[in-house]
């Protein structure tokens, strides 16, 4: 089972999408952009030494583990 700080990568994710569907998640509403930026900053600052190209952070594959970093408070549930 996928643990609450990790993501596996499905066809068609990129790590903006993580960031976003994980931020949305945890907010309980849509996440803006401003608001997910610096959580998309954050999740690729983590993975960036497992990328398949670090400059090219949404170059990822299907199957592979993300991490992801904390979330910010303030959430839906808290």
């Amino acid at each position: 089972p996928t643990l609450p700080n990790m993501w596996v990568i499905r066809p068609g994710d990129h790590l903006w999408s993580v960031a976003a569907h994980t931020l949305s998640a945890h907010l309980g509403r849509i996440a803006t952009d401003d608001e997910v930026d610096p959580y998309w900053r954050a999740v690729v600052k983590l993975n960036r030494s497992s990328l398949v190209n670090p400059n090219d952070p949404d170059l990822v594959f299907s199957g592979q583990v993300i991490e992801l970093p904390p979330l910010p408070s303030g959430g839906a549930g808290g």
